[in-house]
């Protein structure tokens, strides 16, 4: 099973990762729920899902992510690979989904006319992530302490902080002063510390969330480090 992107770190599979991970003779589930949002791109990606000549790929989306909409559930998934396990799969999948996973009937009526305007909304949300990078490239010009993790897709954007505080102080810290931060415990990161911040936020309010980011780290660089002490 793999993301791709991953979340939080944005990170694409490349050809030869799904091509070493196709090659070990087992069916790959790929979630693909944030692969319109590709931010190596000018502009907002297709609704499209990555196939397989061999093998067996399932790739999955879903209209929380496609049409923003996170209260409308409804998901799908393309299969691809060789076409004897592909008939197989879809002969199984029609009594599982059929059985167990109905979609609610408000989100089947309004379906063509949610399909419609999700690329409207698609177009939308990314111009604001990719303004909120623009914000962040800005910040990190003035704060050389912070570090951005690579990004190139997904709603995430992971920074580097600074050793001097633990990983619970720093997102502590930020709660303070009004902001809310995820820590990397959250997604297992094997090392402090890193912090997780969201490129959905309001523009206005996310540049405000940064500059408290900014202001708490000046503080606490200012304490010599025999004062630091845990809350």
């Amino acid at each position: 099973m793999a993301v791709s992107p991953n979340n939080p770190t944005g990170a694409f599979l490349s050809a030869d990762d799904l091509e070493f991970l196709l090659s070990h003779g087992v069916p790959l589930v790929l979630d693909e729920v944030f692969a319109a949002y590709d931010l190596r791109r000018e502009q907002c990606s297709a609704l499209q899902h990555t196939q397989s000549p061999s093998g067996l790929l399932f790739a999955f989306g879903g209209l929380s992510k496609a049409a923003a909409l996170p209260q409308l559930k409804l998901s799908w998934m393309a299969v691809s690979g060789a076409e004897n396990l592909v008939q197989r799969a879809l002969g199984q999948l029609d009594l599982i989904t059929d059985t167990y996973l109905s979609v609610n009937d408000l989100t089947q009526q309004g379906l063509p006319a949610l399909l419609t305007a999700a690329e409207e909304r698609r177009g939308l949300l990314f111009e604001r992530l990719q303004q909120n990078r623009g914000t962040l490239a800005e910040l990190l010009r003035s704060a050389p302490e912070i570090s951005a993790l690579p990004t190139e897709g997904g709603w995430c954007q992971v920074l580097r902080l600074p050793n001097v505080l633990s990983e619970q102080e720093w997102v502590l810290g930020f709660l303070k002063s009004g902001v809310l931060v995820q820590p990397g415990w959250f997604y297992d990161f094997p090392d402090e510390a890193w912090v997780i911040v969201s490129l959905l936020t309001e523009p206005r309010i996310f540049s405000e969330g940064l500059r408290r980011i900014v202001q708490s780290l000046t503080a606490a660089l200012s304490v010599p480090s025999a004062h630091r002490v845990s809350d």
